[in-house]
């Protein structure tokens, strides 16, 4: 029984790295990137714009060591993990949970199939408009999951991808600053060998 969740706990993070990887890819192509055979910045060109499976091994390894990292801050929170329900099992639910789980299932394949359709995508992590929809009224239990994350998870989110990205451009600035003081010291280095001439 133990070894039968341990891997179900690692097909759990592989849907979650291969997920990761696809909100990543969706906030990309939001973003105006597009697939390249070498990340360029400049051009918004990247060569991870492919699906997860033809993602090169450490690319997906890092995708996996993010979602293990969610997995255990959910369980650190204090959540616990329940593997889906076997089919058997779903025999054993009412017939208003059992038609729950069916709409819940057919809601979910049908986003995913748009999504695959779709060429241009929305991404936010702010799943307030949703929540106000009745996007999740369907759903109670998803419901109540996404409106603590929304609460609790979001403005940490908000607040550590801020911190992020200011942590980012500060990295720009001593990039240019040190590539200014680099270029500046060859060209002064090349001009006082010249006078020596």
């Amino acid at each position: 029984m133990e070894h039968y969740q341990i891997i179900r706990q690692h097909a759990l993070v592989e849907h979650l790295a291969e997920n990761a990887h696809e909100v990543w890819a969706r906030k990309r192509l939001s973003e105006g990137w597009t697939y390249g055979p070498e990340k360029n910045a400049e051009r918004k060109q990247t060569p991870w714009l492919v699906s997860y499976s033809a993602l090169p091994e450490a690319e997906q390894d890092t995708d996996r060591q993010v979602s293990t990292e969610s997995v255990k801050a959910a369980y650190a929170l204090g959540w616990h993990l329940e593997p889906p329900l076997p089919s058997q099992e779903l025999a054993t639910l009412s017939p208003d949970e059992a038609a729950q789980v069916q709409a819940l299932e057919t809601y979910l394949e049908q986003e995913r199939r748009s999504e695959q359709r779709s060429t241009t995508f929305d991404f936010d992590m702010n799943d307030q408009p949703e929540l106000e929809a009745g996007v999740f009224e369907p759903f109670p239990v998803l419901k109540n999951a996404i409106a603590f994350l929304q609460q609790d998870l979001y403005p940490i989110w908000c607040k550590a991808d801020a911190d992020a990205l200011r942590q980012q451009k500060r990295h720009r600035w001593i990039a240019l600053c040190a590539i200014f003081a680099g270029v500046a010291a060859i060209v002064l280095a090349v001009v006082v060998l010249a006078l020596k001439w």
